[in-house]
């Protein structure tokens, strides 16, 4: 029973739960938190484009995925002082809450969107391709049957291509005079007008395994690669194959003619295995191999017919000479550079793009490997706090490049974005909180930049980001939660460098950095605004005095802090964790008991509390939202469970984030991209596809007429409650 309370409680992990006390002076203890005041307010208030950043995790006001715990840190007891509260600024007149809406293409139900869908893909990218002039950029994602086209210039997008039935893109490609696009797919390459439409009949190159394919100079011909080590070469007008050049065992996911059109290259394979062939007779002209390359990763021509390979593992690029005619041909020459590279592409101009796994993307020369122009900054951690390039192409003298966090990015030759700047994230929106007067919004985002708006037009008013010295965050700290204060104007904010900083979004000035003992995962402020809760990645929930901004209390546990909630008050806390949610009397710093699902996949991922602090709600990789009644003590069953999607997919639909509302309303999100509210008595109201990626967050308004729902896609909608 709640009233009987214990000290350890029926965990079923191999680490009990510690409690323990902390001193969070970073002059008198080894600090749990160590807080730094910033040199000043470091923060951008006018550029609304964001680069491109890994996501961190799911994140809502009670909820964050967690990842593989840190050591714990000693921590030793000591009260920490008090101090008057300065009082708080308010905010900028109601004059930008009578700003225009901005118009947008909306979902039915959705009033608002903040932020833009602009160059954004739901999945990582896997291919994209620029039309001949550099005004269209084409792009697929993983898994999906159709390609995307945007108009460069706005970044808007134009159309979806027709689906078809013949598995997933595979490979995209523009003929070099622009008017026609070949899609490959996993049975079959067909060619295309530039918006997807078929001649009559269609032109179709019927394959196994299709993996790629490329345009001869001229645009007669097509190479088609294939996973079963072979290319075939096709005619375009008519998808009649001429030709067959054989490899043995290998991978051709990269393909390419040369200038004149005379021979072929391909490569892709585990062992960077690279063959070039005659186009004409089929005669195998190179076959290269060195296995601790790793994966041939990209192709270039250039003019003078010398054929450029980079290879994945050691960042390795080696050259073959025009005159490389037989198989046992070894590079001319071989340079690295960076962690790894991810993807590789000729510009036609005599220079190479590259792209690393540690996010760098620039224009290098190929005799040497040196930068020419860089575009984005490389990340000498690799992908940590970032996202790469996956995909490359050129067109119309631009250079387009997909990421592996959905965004495709286009830049001039001299290293310029080529798209007019957007209100959206380049990453994944990754948090949502409402103001308590509901006014305004605060949403953080992957690469690691928080944003403010207004809800009555969805205007953003104010970006903040902060200055980060270190290189290994040159893509920015991703956000992983971020928490407003009850009737004030500080948010608090959660993010992958291991600190939680403290903005004012009255003044846009950072006011604290604070340190804490591992990542941070998860934020929560009291009811009475006198608390900050912060779950981390290493077990620990640190609770700050916000009058001090010093810790008081430090709860341990055995595994990855997932979500944090205060019940019915400000002594009271559930803890999200694995399979377990525990619950803490923070007045008797003891704990109250616990609540576990056992069964089929019951990691929990989303945890959400009513206001009454009588009901709790928990939803995870199982696919549905469980209820649970908090009043009744040790009780460890639920008392309702409800599907989040279709009961027949729930395991293939993961809950990723809860909200309830003020009348006990709840809503869940989901990993395929869709939003349920159920009525208070569990009632399913609606199911929303609602965005182009896996739902991050959610958010009730202050009054419950609204709902906020943030996505890997960049952007947060605002729904109605009817």
């Amino acid at each position: 029973m709640l009233d009987a309370p214990r000290t350890t409680p029926p965990f079923n992990c191999d680490a009990p739960v510690r409690l323990v006390r902390v001193c969070l002076d970073p002059l008198r203890a080894p600090p749990a938190f160590a807080q730094s005041t910033p040199k000043g307010p470091p923060v951008n208030h006018h550029s609304l484009l964001s680069r491109a950043a890994l996501a961190l995790a799911f994140a809502s006001p009670a909820l964050t995925l967690g990842a593989c715990p840190s050591p714990a840190v000693p921590v030793v007891a000591e009260p920490a002082p008090t101090a008057p509260e300065p009082p708080r600024p308010t905010l900028p007149g109601a004059e930008l809450d009578l700003l225009p809406a901005a118009s947008a293409d909306l979902p039915p139900g959705a009033v608002l969107r903040l932020g833009s869908a602009a160059l954004s893909q739901s999945d990582e990218i896997h291919h994209v391709a620029l039309s001949a002039d550099g005004t269209r950029v084409y792009a697929s994602a993983i898994y999906d049957n159709r390609a995307s086209v945007w108009d460069v210039a706005t970044g808007k997008k134009l159309m979806e291509l027709p689906a078809h039935d013949l598995g997933n893109v595979e490979g995209l490609a523009t003929s070099p005079d622009g008017k026609r696009l070949a899609t490959a797919y996993g049975t079959a390459v067909l060619v295309t007008d530039r918006d997807g439409a078929s001649a009559t009949p269609p032109v179709r190159v019927n394959g196994k395994d299709i993996v790629a394919a490329a345009w001869s100079p001229d645009g007669t011909r097509l190479a088609i690669g294939h996973r079963e080590g072979k290319v075939d070469l096709a005619d375009a007008a008519t998808g009649k194959i001429t030709k067959t050049l054989r490899g043995k065992d290998e991978m051709f996911d990269q393909v390419a003619f040369s200038p004149d059109g005379t021979r072929v290259a391909g490569t892709g394979s585990p062992s960077g295995k690279t063959m070039i062939w005659d186009a004409k007779t089929g005669k195998t002209l190179l076959a290269w191999a060195t296995p601790e390359t790793g994966y041939g990763r990209g192709l270039a021509w250039l003019a003078d017919g010398t054929l450029v390979v980079a290879c994945s593992e050691k960042g390795q690029v080696v050259l073959f000479a025009p005159a490389a005619q037989t198989p046992k041909a070894t590079p001319t020459a071989t340079w690295t550079r960076g962690p790894g590279i991810a993807s590789m592409v000729g510009t036609g101009t005599g220079h190479l793009v590259v792209g690393h796994f540690g996010g760098g993307l620039a224009v290098v020369d190929p005799a040497t490997g040196k930068t020419v122009v860089d575009l984005v900054p490389q990340n000498p951690d690799q992908a940590e706090g970032g996202s790469y390039v996956n995909a490359l192409a050129v067109g119309g003298g631009r250079i387009a490049s997909g990421w592996i966090n959905g965004r495709v990015r286009v830049f001039e030759a001299d290293g310029r974005p080529a798209t007019a700047d957007v209100d959206a994230y380049h990453g994944a929106a990754t948090a949502v909180a409402w103001s308590s007067d509901g006014r305004w919004l605060a949403t953080g985002a992957a690469d690691g930049s928080l944003l403010l708006w207004r809800g009555k037009n969805g205007q953003p008013w104010r970006t903040l980001r902060p200055e980060l010295t270190d290189p290994k965050w040159a893509l920015g700290a991703a956000v992983a939660d971020v928490a407003i204060r009850p009737n004030s104007t500080l948010v608090a904010v959660a993010q992958a460098d291991q600190v939680i900083r403290i903005w004012d979004a009255a003044t846009g000035d950072l006011l604290k950095a604070l340190s804490g003992p591992s990542v941070p995962t998860t934020l929560a402020f009291s009811p009475d605004g006198k608390s900050l809760a912060v779950g981390h990645l290493g077990g620990e929930v640190i609770l700050v005095d916000v009058a001090t901004w010093k810790g008081t209390t430090s709860l341990k546990h055995p595994s990855a802090v997932m979500g944090l909630a205060f019940i019915g008050g400000s002594d009271k806390l559930a803890v999200g964790l694995a399979s377990v949610v525990a619950l803490w009397d923070l007045s008797t710093q003891k704990v109250l008991g616990k609540r576990e699902r056992n069964g089929f996949r019951p990691m929990t991922q989303a945890l959400a509390v009513t206001a009454d602090g009588k009901t709790l709600f928990t939803g995870g990789f199982g696919g549905d939202v469980d209820r649970w009644d908090l009043t009744l003590g040790e009780q460890a069953q639920t008392t309702a469970s409800y599907p989040h999607d279709d009961p027949d997919n729930m395991a293939s639909n993961p809950v990723s984030c809860l909200a309830v509302a003020p009348d006990g309303a709840f809503a869940s999100g989901g990993l395929q991209n869709d939003v349920s509210v159920f009525a208070a008595d569990g009632k399913r109201l609606t199911h929303t596809k609602a965005h182009g990626g896996e739902l991050t967050d959610l958010a009730f308004s202050p009054d419950g007429k609204h709902l906020a729902s943030a996505s890997k896609d960049g952007t947060v909608l605002i729904w109605r409650r009817d």
